[in-house]
């Protein structure tokens, strides 16, 4: 795997813009990790257009940069298309419920993820009903970590079991 690494890089959009170019016109890279690289929501939409369009790129670690929801709606919309992504990082971004309502609708239309990071993102309740209301649809995402958000036990339970059927059934194939 050739991951192509801005991990606490200040990149900025303007960074992203770059790294962008020059990632559609590579065949070789399957990682991205923009960890804190200070990409707002329009850097990451950039991003997230040449990650649908280039079918290497398996994974994508944007968490750190404090995009909202509007990144997360940036990346929702890529979701549906995308077939290959398959580990994606969102930790830290302050999607909040909204951003994870969003991505909850989104991981319906996706069937490749396996593994989502939305750690520390201030998700409460609603957020947290969201995507267990979706999760017994998500059948490919086997790992799902939501440490450091305000969900309820109920909505929290709900995930994990969905998360273990995913596992279990994975598991049995």
């Amino acid at each position: 795997m050739k991951t192509v690494d801005f991990n606490c890089h200040p990149l900025g959009d303007a960074g992203a813009n770059v790294v962008a170019a020059a990632l559609s016109k590579n065949k070789s890279v399957t990682g991205l990790d923009l960890r804190e690289s200070s990409i707002s929501e329009r850097g990451l939409a950039i991003i997230a257009k040449v990650v649908l369009e280039k079918e290497n790129i398996k994974v994508l670690s944007v968490g750190g940069n404090p995009f909202g929801r509007r990144g997360a709606t940036a990346i929702a919309e890529m979701l549906p298309e995308n077939n290959h992504l398959i580990i994606l990082d969102l930790s830290d971004c302050e999607i909040g419920c909204k951003g994870a309502v969003v991505m909850a609708e989104a991981l319906k239309k996706n069937s490749t993820l396996t593994s989502l990071d939305l750690r520390l993102n201030g998700i409460e309740e609603r957020g947290g009903k969201a995507l267990a209301k979706v999760m017994k649809d998500v059948t490919a995402l086997t790992t799902l970590n939501l440490h450091g958000n305000d969900i309820p036990d109920r909505e929290r339970v709900a995930i994990q079991n969905a998360i273990l059927a995913n596992k279990k059934a994975a598991a049995d194939s």
